[in-house]
């Protein structure tokens, strides 16, 4: 099968389409994630076609690629105890349907403090007052009639920026945005156009998936595309036109979802090159929702990288420390699954001349996340970094992790505070069952309704 790598995108508004319309109609609840899938595709997800781009509708397009294929690693499997935890078949996950606009609870919060929650959730800033008469309107005052009212807000053009603002804070957690440690002394083709480019695409990424794309976490997750401008031509090893943001379509270079991306990658690097350490925990905190251990003082955070070894065998060495390998187990060495990308991100299937080598072992998921005291215990072996989004997508556990951050931030609207981090560490029972039950369709996780289904819930209004 043919396909072809590029749509190009201008930076102007799109419309919503289907989305706009099925959620103007505000009753019951209308699948948004009924698009037809590509039987060439490795990930069940669909890909826009030319016609079809900003709805996300549609069949690969027909055309051709580039992108090498990685090379299999040789040698034994990684040392370690790994332990595959019991995953249950997804058709035996509860699923909810929405409430409707006149069902659910009596909301008792006051209509201001219910406005501006929402109007920070979904928006990213103050409620206007539209919204307050809106809020104060509504009759029965119930949790369905908020989560019918939360669904026109996804409309508004306003949404847009709420939820970029979200996904930033979410994948620049426990970091400052742009927070980048490369130094072009080292890498000369690396500068602050570049950064800014990877996160302006990285943006651009996020409203697509959600607002024109499937509005999955498995999309979030495993698109197996990303944006790019002409700056990041060299790392992404595409032509992108001048201006505008062209959207590439990657096979066969382990790069799938925003996990991978320029603008992640880059930001979890050291002066000279990409970081397990950093790249691992980022991960195992924001998907995995498991804390790792603080390291003890005065420990050497980063390994020196000479000219006869790859940057694993490097690690490996700081990691054979007995102080490190209590954090590490947890934070580094998962890392290694990213180890085909550089420290600009750029796809690589040797380092140094050496084959890069990307099994390892991740912290494995518990079963259900609010049942696990803490992290689960064991590990589960995987194979770059798309078989590991493929096991956090297909998890429980992964949804309830997505869901538990969500709900954390819809309380805070902080995610560098205490506080958020607190409620994403021990999510209330109640609302993540709910959420996650209600935004459960198929194999996938809606994140759409996920953000409607949090105004439902007793945590969102009380």
């Amino acid at each position: 099968m043919n396909l072809r790598d590029t749509h190009t995108l201008r930076l102007t508004p799109i419309a919503m389409g289907i989305f706009a319309l099925a959620c103007l109609s505000c009753g019951g609840v209308t699948s948004l994630d009924s698009t037809p899938v590509d039987p060439g595709s490795s990930n069940g997800l669909p890909s826009p076609s030319a016609s079809t781009v900003g709805t996300g509708l549609g069949p690969m397009p027909t055309g051709s690629t580039t992108g090498t294929a990685p090379t299999a690693p040789t040698g034994p499997a990684p040392s370690g105890t790994s332990t595959s935890m019991p995953m249950p078949d997804p058709a035996s996950w509860p699923q909810l349907p929405p409430p409707g606009c006149s069902g659910g609870e009596a909301v008792a919060q006051l209509p201001a403090v219910v406005a501006e929650r929402m109007a920070q959730l979904i928006w990213g800033g103050s409620a206007d007052e539209p919204l307050l008469a809106r809020v104060r309107g509504l009759s029965p005052y119930t949790a369905g009639n908020l989560g019918c009212l939360a669904r026109e807000m996804l409309v508004d053009r306003r949404a847009r920026g709420g939820i970029r603002k979200f996904y930033m804070a979410w994948l620049d957690l426990n970091r400052k945005p742009n927070e980048s440690y490369v130094d072009p002394k080292l890498v000369p083709e690396f500068s602050p156009l570049l950064l800014d480019s990877a996160r302006i695409a990285t943006e651009r990424f996020i409203e697509h998936v959600f607002f024109e794309g499937t509005g999955t976490l498995r999309e979030l997750l495993l698109a197996p595309y990303a944006f790019s401008a002409p700056a990041l031509d060299l790392v992404y090893g595409r032509q992108s036109t001048p201006g505008e943001l062209t959207q590439h379509y990657f096979r066969g270079e382990d790069r799938q979802g925003i996990f991978t991306q320029a603008y992640f990658l880059m930001t979890r690097s050291t002066a000279s090159h990409g970081s397990p350490t950093q790249r691992g925990l980022s991960v195992v905190t924001s998907a995995h929702c498991f804390s790792s251990p603080v390291p003890p003082a005065g420990v050497r955070a980063n390994a020196t990288i000479g000219d006869q070894g790859t940057t694993r065998t490097a690690y490996d060495e700081l990691y054979a420390n007995p102080v490190c390998m209590s954090c590490h187990v947890f934070a580094g060495k998962p890392g290694y699954a990213f180890e085909h990308f550089d420290v600009l991100g750029r796809f690589r299937s040797t380092e140094n001349g050496f084959p890069v080598d990307t099994r390892t072992e991740v912290p494995a998921l518990p079963v259900s996340l609010p049942d696990s005291a803490g992290n689960a215990g064991g590990f589960r072996a995987v194979n770059g970094a798309v078989d590991w989004m493929n096991y956090i997508s297909s998890s429980l556990a992964g949804r309830q992790c997505h869901a538990a951050h969500w709900l954390a931030y819809a309380r805070t609207f902080d995610t560098d505070s205490q506080h958020y981090r607190e409620l994403w560490l021990t999510p209330d029972r109640e609302a993540i069952e709910y959420v996650t039950a209600r935004t459960h369709l198929a194999d996938q996780m809606d994140l759409r309704e996920l953000v409607v289904a949090i105004t439902e819930t007793k945590w969102f209004v009380q």
